[in-house]
């Protein structure tokens, strides 16, 4: 038997570089034993490398196998997860389903049915559901005695995902330093550098923070009683996690009061019907903190998570201009480019909108560009990130930082592109096609105008279609900036 070690319970890149040398050594998956280093070593004797195991140790190899195996890649973004499973057997496992694989049962991964592959199947699924808990339950706490600002959380998976999920809290935290602790091990973030470190316990994080107290306050505040269901609620967050989340306390109390608080809802006269109007724009609720900047909205706007699919996005790409700029031009989301540099309208539909304002000599550095979803929505294909158009949740969720940074530039002209911003400026949904370059009031003292996404023109299936649809929004933009006395020496931000 050879006794093969990786460095910790996670390590998919030692338990690839093992395996490959086992194929090529010819061993089979029967003569290896798998264990992390330092874990009951006291059990094995037998610590040789497999360089070193004498002839008697190792079983004969095969000559017939080649040097190096080619496997599907499906199999290695499979592995990736299995690994951290907390079964002992993972490593193993993996290892006899790569030796099938390069041994005339290619097509292993497609037979669902097969017993390896059913128990992979289903350890990456586990694997998968505690690293989404993670995301969705970690919650950081302000380290006092500190000489810079440093934030801590504690979190217990079920498996050993604290390293492979870290990068997400790199990515969406990347400006802030932290620490996670859980009973394993520690991931450390300095804004530069992830460290990984040994395990904590509950005491090493602070608890009764003062913005906790206003999360539960808003929680309680939001807490909807009509649609309690405990089965649900369970099921997304299992009770094994109530006890780190700041809200825990209060849950069992808004739970008991739930049936009350029902009938008194009911009970209740229902007011007015309230109409739509533009003013119905601004926010009508109390704010928690005044944002009396852009850099101070731009910097709240950071750690924003309405939508479902921040989580997958690089960061949050928030408007880009002069908090002055008499001009705000509203786009749909973030693309790839966008999402990877941070800037709005940088790559191909920004390039052709930016090349026919350059045409109509407007001094792009006086206009503010934004857009109406701030994270970047995508399909991923291969190494692709394919673009998905925002759903209306997506719109309705995302519209308040739009209104803030409507409220704060106060511009005179507004221009939408496309029928995403047009639905997030006015609030529904409109037909492109017959209000496009018209010049409406809105607000109390700004005009806006409807009119094509350059992304639009991108797609056009001919050059014909491709030059009328480019022209239409040259004349549109030339149109209202026009009427607002915006072009050329008029686009200033003095005047």
């Amino acid at each position: 038997m050879i006794t093969v070690n990786v460095e910790h319970a996670a390590d998919f890149h030692g338990w690839r570089a093992q395996a490959r040398e086992l194929l090529n050594a010819g061993i089979d998956p029967s003569h290896v034993l798998w264990q992390v280093s330092g874990i009951d070593s006291d059990l094995f004797a037998d610590r040789n490398e497999l360089t070193a195991l004498s002839t008697e140790e190792s079983p004969p190899c095969d000559p017939t196998i080649r040097s190096t195996h080619t496997v599907p890649r499906s199999f290695l973004e499979l592995a990736e997860l299995v690994v951290c499973h907390s079964d002992a057997s993972r490593f193993g496992l993996l290892y006899r389903a790569l030796w099938r694989m390069t041994n005339g049962d290619a097509d292993l991964l497609q037979r669902a049915t097969d017993d390896d592959v059913y128990t992979l199947t289903g350890f990456a699924k586990a694997v998968s559901r505690d690293r989404h808990k993670m995301t969705a339950f970690v919650r950081f706490r302000r380290t006092p005695g500190c000489h810079h600002e440093h934030y801590a959380a504690w979190f217990e998976p079920s498996h050993h995902i604290l390293r492979l999920t870290s990068e997400f809290f790199c990515k969406r935290f990347s400006n802030m330093d932290w620490s996670i602790y859980t009973p394993e091990g520690s991931a450390h973030w300095n804004q530069a550098e992830l460290v990984f470190g040994p395990c904590g316990t509950r005491h090493d994080i602070p608890q009764g923070e003062a913005m906790e107290q206003l999360w539960c306050t808003y929680f309680a505040n939001i807490f909807n009683p009509a649609r309690l269901r405990l089965d649900a609620m369970r099921a997304e967050m299992p009770v094994k996690y109530w006890k780190n989340l700041p809200e825990a306390p209060i849950i069992a109390r808004l739970t008991r009061e739930a049936g009350s608080r029902t009938s008194q809802m009911v009970a209740a006269t229902p007011g007015a019907e309230s109409k739509y109007t533009q003013s119905a724009l601004y926010r009508a609720e109390v704010p928690l903190q005044k944002l009396d900047s852009l850099a101070q909205l731009r910097e709240s706007a950071r750690h924003c998570d309405l939508c479902p699919h921040a989580c997958k996005a690089t960061q949050t790409v928030f408007g880009h201009g002069p908090e002055t700029a008499r001009v705000m031009i509203i786009g749909e989301q973030p693309g790839d480019i966008e999402d990877l540099r941070g800037m709005p309208f940088v790559g191909p539909s920004g390039k052709l909108l930016r090349s026919i304002l350059t045409q109509l000599s407007v001094d792009q550095s006086k206009v503010y560009f934004t857009n109406a979803v701030k994270h970047f929505k995508y399909t991923p294909r291969g190494k692709r990130r394919l673009h998905q158009r925002p759903s209306a949740g997506d719109i309705d969720r995302c519209r308040s930082w739009l209104t803030d940074e409507i409220s704060l530039i106060k511009p005179a002209l507004i221009i939408a592109l496309g029928s995403t911003a047009a639905r997030s400026l006015l609030g529904r949904t409109v037909k492109l096609t017959e209000q496009r370059g018209i010049l409406q009031r809105f607000g109390d003292s700004a005009q806006v105008m409807l009119t094509h996404h350059p992304a639009r023109i991108l797609r056009a299936s001919n050059q014909l279609d491709r030059s009328r649809l480019s022209d239409q929004l040259a004349d549109d933009l030339g149109t209202a900036l026009s009427h607002a006395g915006l072009l050329r020496q008029d686009l200033s931000i003095d005047s």
